[in-house]
């Protein structure tokens, strides 16, 4: 029988943001996409084994479209010789960048669902059991054996299946599939599309379900151990948590923490897969990346033999940094502090979420997302007219082409805005970055949807966290998550007499312990009726151009101060005359201008200041969280 499938595994966000440190995230993430990607290339390899039917086999995977998917053909070796030029030393490390997305939408054949899915865990079970085999892990694998932590992931997925009982062979649906430009097939692509909508309901059930992967594990037989004095992690209530996860006994120490088995194999597997590339960027690398860049550009005498980590390596060639000198990037964290005394602490966490993608696939698109829902069916009705021509199949696959070719893109401005990935799953994105380049690159990611047909018309919620490098990296993480989802789910915005939400950046300040937030919508919402008319990151490309005005001295640091004295009057200013505001901002701006010759803004710049001024967040002008914005990145 023919069936379509949806995996999608669970608390994927809570495994990546249980770390420590930024390696283990990196391996949470890369753990999540490799299985996922394990799963599409054994479903593929299955189907040409059987049939001998070539790449028509890989239409058996809907989504993600395998199509220009950066993982897919890294492995199949691939790569067109444009995108080998255009990313250049980025894919250096080609293998491990998590870019495959932890959910799959497939059709294959079996006799009868349970056999599926049991045929489907057993192989993610084998793929994980196989990430264990390394050498960091060798003295330890009896006891994860034991206790069965290599035999269940950590992240059992939600699996549900439709039967497409409308068809009788895999291969014919395969070849339709391949054929989506004959308008013969307009039947195959209504019944599929159907087909999709109800395995989508399930999977937003199922989804509800919440799944304990813990509960497969043998809990009982490790605290005996534990109690017995054969697992020397004791502590006064009877055994130690672990510290990463918070969840389960801990079963040894690594790195002065202790760890359960699966954070054992997050850390572990990190740490292999990065140990002859110099070792994963640390918080404190990436606070003091720009800083060091700055510092080593002073230095004349030549050092290039000294070995730094490849990925800061990368961001270096990529962004053609020629340094004198390296040696300032082997200093440790006491030896950088006892050299200098202007340090920076802090560092940026960014996080990216393609707003209403789900909806989007249902070809139902929410290109502007209302508070009032009349409103948002009237103009959903509208704007699918904006979607691809076609049947509805192809019109998902090629929505699905340009998230992979949006990979891409965001790839790229992640490393030429001097930041690492963690993931980039195309809908959505959480990368390192340098406070100095952290706006820059919310704003590159945000326009980088404009660039496809599209998506061009989407909205894009992100999130950045300022975070002192010794703060926990976890508690960070679950503020960030937090604020993303008050950002998508609850904040309204208010424009004239809509009420608009998501598309907008929400800052969170987060570096002396005191949480602040900031939160600028990317677009002034002016024309209903098409989308691609309203303006895209204008206010925060004003704000981009004061912060690089003030680094560059044209504008003095009481700026900040004496725009943050008058934040609470710009917003009763804003409520008598928009016009105003900008007046009053051009005068603090003359009054602090050190080059009187230069000016940073036009006067295109402060019309934009005066239309945000008119929206409000919370009964608060934006000009208000603008204003917090230059202090924090200037």
């Amino acid at each position: 029988m023919i069936y379509i499938v949806g995996v999608d595994f669970s608390q994927v966000q809570s495994y990546i943001s249980n770390s420590r440190k930024l390696s283990d995230m990196w391996a949470g993430s890369y753990i999540a996409s490799y299985l996922s990607w394990c799963l599409a290339n054994n479903i593929i390899g299955q189907l040409e084994e059987r049939v001998k039917c070539g790449n028509i086999c890989e239409n058996c995977i809907i989504t993600p479209t395998l199509e220009n998917n950066l993982f897919h053909i890294i492995r199949k070796n691939e790569i067109d010789q444009e995108t080998r030029k255009r990313l250049n030393a980025i894919l250096e490390l080609q293998y491990l960048y998590p870019i495959f997305p932890a959910r799959l939408t497939f059709i294959t054949e079996c006799k009868e669902k349970n056999e599926l899915k049991n045929e489907i865990l057993d192989k993610l079970h084998e793929c994980y059991r196989k990430l264990t085999l390394n050498n960091e892990l060798k003295n330890y694998i009896q006891l994860l054996d034991k206790y069965k932590f290599t035999s269940h992931t950590p992240i059992e997925p939600h699996i549900s299946v439709v039967e497409l009982e409308e068809y009788s062979s895999i291969i014919d649906v395969c070849k339709l599939i391949s054929g989506l430009e004959n308008p013969k097939n307009k039947d195959f692509q209504t019944i599929l599309f159907k087909k999709l909508k109800k395995l989508s309901e399930e999977m937003q059930v199922k989804k509800l379900k919440v799944i304990t992967p813990e509960a497969y594990l043998d809990i009982d037989e490790l605290v005996k151990d534990i109690d017995s004095g054969k697992i020397r992690v004791k502590d006064i209530r009877g055994y130690k948590y672990c510290e990463m996860c918070n969840k389960l006994p801990a079963i040894t120490e690594d790195s002065e923490d202790y760890l359960c088995g699966w954070c054992l194999i997050k850390r572990k597997y990190g740490v292999y897969m990065w140990e002859k590339l110099g070792g994963f960027p640390s918080t404190s690398d990436m606070a003091w990346l720009e800083y060091k860049i700055n510092k080593s550009l002073e230095v004349v005498q030549e050092e290039r033999s000294i070995p730094i980590k490849k990925l800061l390596e990368i961001i270096f060639k990529v962004n053609e940094i020629k340094l004198p000198n390296f040696a300032l990037f082997k200093l440790d964290e006491k030896e950088i502090m006892r050299r200098y005394v202007d340090y920076p602490t802090s560092y940026a966490i960014i996080k990216a979420d393609m707003d209403s993608f789900g909806k989007l696939l249902l070809l139902e698109p929410e290109f502007i997302k209302f508070k009032d829902e009349d409103i948002q069916k009237e103009y959903t009705k509208k704007w699918k007219d904006l979607l691809p021509q076609g049947g509805d199949i192809k019109k998902i696959k090629e929505i699905e082409r340009e998230i992979n070719e949006l990979v891409i893109e965001d790839l790229e401005s992640i490393f030429r805005n001097h930041a690492i990935p963690i993931y980039i799953g195309g809908d959505d994105l959480l990368a390192i970055a340098p406070v100095e380049k952290a706006l820059e690159l919310a704003i590159k990611l945000r326009k980088n949807l404009l660039k496809f047909k599209t998506l061009k018309y989407n909205g894009r919620s992100i999130g950045i966290i300022l975070s002192h490098f010794k703060y926990p990296l976890k508690i960070s993480l679950e503020i960030l998550e937090r604020a993303i989802k008050y950002l998508k789910e609850v904040l309204v915005y208010k424009f004239a007499d809509l009420e608009v939400m998501k598309d907008s950046l929400i800052v969170v300040n987060n570096e002396r312990g005191i949480i602040s937030e900031a939160i600028i919508p990317f677009r002034y919402i002016i024309d209903l009726d098409s989308p691609e008319r309203n303006e895209v990151g204008s206010l925060l490309d004003v704000a981009q151009k004061i912060i690089s005005g003030i680094r560059k001295g044209i504008y003095s640091r009481s700026l900040i101060y004496d725009l943050g004295a008058r934040k609470e009057f710009f917003t009763s200013l804003s409520k008598v005359s928009e016009n105003a505001v900008s007046k009053l901002i051009m005068k603090i701006m003359e009054d602090n201008k050190k080059k009187k010759d230069i000016s940073c803004l036009e006067q295109g710049d402060y019309e934009t200041i005066a239309k945000f001024s008119k929206i409000r967040v919370d009964d608060r002008s934006v000009i208000e969280d603008f204003i917090k914005l230059l202090g924090w990145f200037s």
